[in-house]
């Protein structure tokens, strides 16, 4: 009989509608205080007194301050940096170590090289593999196939052929049948 209660069902819809204002107005609520803080912080990373408060003063002093503004020395590439550490004056012995470097870093570019071509023959062969395969299972893949509609059609003239012999029997059958009733019809008319 609570179906027949109409003020129930007032009431019940009436706590819907307040549960959903409540919702929203805490939503809005929430929304709000969200801005405001954002504003806040907004406010206070724009004043430089507070940041310095948050993040530290600098610590630099003289000593790091010099080390920094000092002049560095001139970067050297690691092919020339044997020659200079040498100091190597004579044209003779550097163009000795030269030669020296210029065989390690070329020797190392082979080594590096021979492993390239390794990997991509690697790579190649397993492609190759991989279409041999795959041409293999493809090649399989037809012959069953192939087979499968040769069993099928096979099967197809079976049933053709049977269906064809059994409505030829029918046939015969149903001649005979309309004979033999023709003929005892005929006797009935010739016994009556």
């Amino acid at each position: 009989m609570s179906h027949l209660n109409f003020e129930f069902e007032a009431e019940h819809v009436n706590d819907k509608e307040d549960n959903l204002a409540a919702t929203e107005r805490e939503r809005y609520v929430r929304s709000i205080r969200e801005s405001v803080q954002r504003d806040i912080s907004k406010l206070l990373l724009s004043s430089r007194s507070y940041v310095n408060h948050e993040r530290g003063h600098s610590s630099s002093n003289m000593t790091v301050t010099q080390a920094l503004s000092r002049p560095r020395g001139r970067m050297l590439h690691r092919e020339n940096k044997l020659c200079q550490d040498q100091r190597l004056e004579d044209h003779m012995d550097y163009a000795t170590v030269k030669t020296f470097q210029l065989r390690e870093q070329r020797l190392k570019k082979e080594v590096v090289d021979a492993v390239e071509i390794g990997e991509r023959q690697r790579r190649e062969q397993s492609v190759k593999a991989f279409k041999e395969k795959r041409m293999q299972l493809k090649g399989e893949h037809e012959h069953l196939q192939r087979k499968e509609n040769e069993a099928m059609r096979q099967y197809g003239r079976a049933i053709s052929s049977y269906l064809y012999e059994k409505v030829e029997r029918d046939l015969q059958g149903l001649k005979e049948k309309v004979k033999k009733q023709g003929s005892t019809a005929l006797m009935m008319k010739h016994t009556s």
